[in-house]
């Protein structure tokens, strides 16, 4: 269960991994999805087909989505915690 967003640095003011960092440095442990892109992994990097411009969508997904916590503890003041770090910029 993942509850993906996409953080749009020139909308949003920062980038993922800025939001990533603030998140974690109030203990919301959120994820950086797709990270690191698998093209990048040693066995697949040297390939002609994983250079980063082959896969333009995918590299710039890969840069932007982050999921926020959801599991069955997660209670009304998380949910409020997480929305008021999100939304402070």
């Amino acid at each position: 269960s993942y509850f993906p967003i996409l953080v749009d640095t020139e909308r949003y003011g920062m980038t993922r991994d800025e939001l990533y960092f603030r998140m974690r440095e109030q203990g919301v442990f959120a994820r950086r999805y797709f990270y690191p892109l698998i093209s990048t992994l040693p066995m697949y990097c040297k390939l002609p087909s994983a250079v980063s411009d082959n896969l333009p969508v995918a590299t710039r997904i890969a840069s932007q989505i982050i999921c926020l916590p959801m599991h069955h503890e997660l209670n009304d003041a998380d949910v409020e915690k997480i929305i008021n770090i999100i939304s402070k910029k």
